[in-house]
This record gives C-alpha cells, structure tokens and sequence, in this order.
C-alpha cells in the first residue's frame, strides 16, 4: 500500500467515524495516513481497504493498526480448517479400513495432504491408543507450519496484486475531505503565486 491508498484509508475511517476526528486538523490526517502507510507497505490496498470495510460494518469506535491486522489474519484463517478439524479428519481417515488408505487420503483437502501421505493414514490406522497422541503432535506440528506458510504466501501474493478496487477508489477520492482541503489550499498558493 502506497502514500495515496493510505490517505484514502484514512480518509474512509475518517468520513466513517467522523465524531471521534473532529478536532484532528489536516497535518494530523497526514501523519495518520504516513503511519498507515508504514505498517502496511507490505500489503495490498485491496486486503487492507476489505479489513476496514469489515470492521467498520460491525463496529462503534475507529480502528487501530491492530484491529486492522487482526481482521486482515482473521479472513485468512477462516480459509483452513482448524488444526483439530484437521486432525479429526485425518483420525478418521486412518480408523477407517486403512487397506482403502489411498481412496481415503484422496478424499482429504488439499491442505491436509500436503502435511501426510498415505502412510500416515496406514500407520494411524495400526497405531494403538497410546501412539495416537505422538501421531497427533507430529501432524499438528507439521499442519501448523505448513498453514503459516501458505498465509504468508498468500499475504505476500497479495501485497503485489493490484485490484479494480484502486480504479474504482481513483473516481471517488475528490469527494474525501481531506482532498477538498488539500485542493482548495493548493488553489489558495495559486493565487498567492499570481500579482498583476
């Protein structure tokens, strides 16, 4: 996210809770926007313009970086299973008659099945009880890292994607305040520049 989607970021916050920046004067909103724009360099326009749409729909009080990031993740994670989701659904598919191991593993979601192979299910399958937990603490070591790694795959995926979100913005952003006041200041030193 660049200086410009910043300030439009600010700028929807802004007009969204207007009460609580009343007394926050145009320097104020820039070093907002710079701030916003340091924290989210890394990330799309698009992803952070959908987190504070989100949590603006359902909350009172503006939002702070933190609450931004959260509802950024948020969204992220609801993409995967939980890891005991997970792990119920590989237990299950182990329990199940291991000989149909491969038709079993095959009906498992991809994310799964990027952590175990066949033989996992097979092993799990002929484990007895008390094996079980040491199954389960290597799948769920193993699923954890492989979940973070496809988040910060996909956040870094879509830092670099650009939406028709920008286009859309770029016909509206004359309408934010802090525009119409930066506009007018810059007409006002026009004038200043102009003697007769």
């Amino acid at each position: 996210m660049n200086k410009e989607e910043a300030l439009k970021i600010v700028g929807l916050i802004k007009v969204s809770y207007q009460y609580s920046y009343k007394d926050y004067s145009e320097n104020d909103f820039l070093l907002l926007a710079e701030l916003f724009c340091k924290h989210f360099e890394h990330h799309d326009y698009s992803q952070v313009y959908r987190a504070v749409n989100d949590y603006i729909d359902v909350e009172k009080f503006p939002p702070t970086i933190a609450d931004i990031k959260r509802k950024m993740f948020i969204d992220i994670e609801d993409m995967f299973l939980s890891e005991e989701e997970a792990w119920e659904m590989v237990k299950g598919a182990g329990r199940n008659d291991y000989s149909n191991a491969e038709i079993e593993y095959n009906s498992l979601p991809i994310e799964i099945r990027n952590v175990i192979t066949i033989n996992t299910l097979v092993e799990i399958g002929k484990a007895s009880d008390n094996e079980i937990p040491f199954i389960k603490k290597g799948f769920i070591d193993s699923y954890r890292k492989s979940i973070e790694k496809e988040t910060e795959s996909i956040l870094i995926e879509s830092s670099y994607r650009n939406n028709d979100l920008l286009d859309m913005e770029d016909n509206y952003k004359k309408s934010l305040p802090f525009y119409e006041i930066k506009d007018k200041e810059e007409d006002k030193e026009e004038e200043d520049d102009i003697w007769f």
